[in-house]
C-alpha cells in the first residue's frame, strides 16, 4: 500500500544521531515545526556502538533523556525507518 503523506515543517534534520538529536534538542524551546528522520528503526546512530558520555552522563542516559524531551513537544515530529531519496523545487523533499 503506498501512502501519500504530506508533512509540513519549518526544519527538518536528517539523521538522529548524536549531532541531529541534539541539533534538535537545542530548537525545541523555539516555536518553529521540527521533523526528524532517520532510516533506522532506533535512534541514536553511533552511539548504540559506543560507550562515553555527553554533557557529563553516559551515551545511554543521555539519548534517552534527549528522546524522552523531544517526544514530549507538540513541535517534534520523528520519523524512523525512513529515507529521504530526493530535494526537489519549492522544497519539497521525497522520502519513504
Amino acid at each position: 500500500m503506498i501512502t501519500n503523506l504530506s508533512y509540513d515543517c519549518d526544519v527538518i534534520i536528517i539523521g538522529a544521531g548524536p549531532a541531529g538529536l541534539n541539533a534538535a534538542k537545542e530548537m525545541i524551546s523555539s516555536s518553529k515545526k521540527i521533523l526528524i528522520v532517520d532510516e533506522n528503526k532506533h535512534l541514536g546512530g553511533s552511539l548504540a556502538e559506543e560507550s562515553g558520555t555527553i554533557d557529563g552522563i553516559t551515551s545511554d542516559a543521555w539519548l534517552a533523556d534527549t528522546l524522552n524531551s523531544l517526544s514530549d513537544c507538540e513541535n517534534v515530529n520523528i520519523m524512523p525507518r525512513t529515507s529521504v531519496y530526493g530535494y526537489f523545487d519549492n522544497n519539497i523533499l521525497g522520502a519513504i
